[in-house]
This record gives structure tokens, C-alpha cells and sequence, in this order.
């Protein structure tokens, strides 16, 4: 199974302007679906059943309390002259990365291998671009929109998520969680 550890984040009616903006804008895109988006904090790839449970042991040693954060701005991944993907960023004190970290240093000690080896850079993906089609809008609209503060926000909870790829996109199914300490 396809795993990925995450945090849900708030949809709003700005943003979802923003994605119908983005698929009314000609440019040849895939959006996420509303209910996908959230903020990935690490992305474990493909599991067997049997490795549940010491994931689940590396999330419970996780210390963390309630995340105040800002989805804030809009960005191109790798960047904006050859854009693959568009997101809103997300700005907190750094509470994301150490999840994150504590997160890694716990599956590492239990020989948890897992595939993100990316710099973490805490977004919301938008949209996957498939080609070069209509990207002269997409950055338009980025730059009309790169410090729009879209939504503010706390996390309270870490979740587990199962991924699984079908022709119409992903579907999601949380497998386990923890809560913030405060």
C-alpha cells in the first residue's frame, strides 16, 4: 500500500475560487480534488501491511502542540519559468518541519525506509501542469495573487494516510492519527 503522512487543511471559499480560477484559465492542468488537498509532511511510498504498526509506533513518539499556520501566497514547483506544479504556501514557526523530523528520526530508528528524500517546503498543491499550454495564465494569476493570505489555521492532529491510484485520480483513506499536546 501507498503511504503518506499529512495534515488536513481547511478549505475555504477563497480557495475554492481559486481552483475553479486556475481550471477556467485554458491552461492544461490536472487540479487536485477539493477533499485530497492537504499539507504532506512526508511521504513514505509503497508498504506491506506488516510495517503498519511500527509506523504507527514512530507517529506515537511524535511530541508536538496545536500548529498556528498561515496558507499564504502562491509558488511553481521546480520554478516558475518551467512550472510542473502550482501551490499555495504555507507559513508556520517551523512547528511542520520538526514534526517532520521527529517523524523521520523515529521510522529511521526502526529501519523504516521510506522514499521522500525532497527539502521540505510546506505548500498545498493546486495542480499538476501537463504542459506548457495556457502556463502564461497560471503565473498571471500567481502574481496576482503571491501574498493573498488564503487561510489561517490551526492542526491539531497528524494523519496516516493510504493512497490509492485509479484512472479519475487518488483516493485517500486515513489509516491513523495523533493529536497535539496542547
Amino acid at each position: 500500500m501507498r503511504l503518506f503522512i499529512a495534515v488536513d487543511i481547511p478549505i475555504n471559499q477563497k480557495i475554492i475560487d481559486l481552483i475553479e480560477q486556475i481550471n477556467q484559465s485554458g491552461a492544461d492542468v490536472k487540479s487536485v480534488e477539493l477533499e485530497n488537498l492537504h499539507l504532506t509532511l512526508l511521504f513514505i511510498g509503497e508498504k506491506r501491511e506488516n510495517e503498519l504498526e511500527g509506523i504507527e509506533q514512530s507517529m506515537n513518539k511524535v511530541r508536538f502542540n496545536e500548529i498556528n499556520a498561515l496558507a499564504q501566497g502562491i509558488g511553481f514547483f521546480p520554478n516558475e519559468e518551467r512550472p510542473r506544479v502550482m501551490w499555495i504556501g504555507i507559513r508556520d514557526q517551523g512547528e511542520f518541519r520538526k514534526v517532520r523530523e521527529q517523524l523521520v528520526k523515529e521510522l529511521r530508528m526502526r529501519k523504516i525506509y521510506f522514499e521522500d528524500r525532497n527539502e521540505f517546503s510546506p505548500h498545498l498543491t493546486l495542480c499538476r501542469i501537463r504542459s506548457g499550454r495556457g502556463v502564461d495564465k497560471l503565473r498571471e494569476i500567481g502574481k496576482s495573487k503571491k501574498d493573498e493570505v488564503f487561510e489561517d489555521f490551526k492542526v491539531k492532529e497528524v494523519k496516516l494516510f493510504k493512497s490509492t491510484l485509479t484512472p479519475k485520480g487518488p483516493i485517500y483513506e486515513q489509516l491513523y492519527s495523533i493529536r497535539s499536546e496542547g
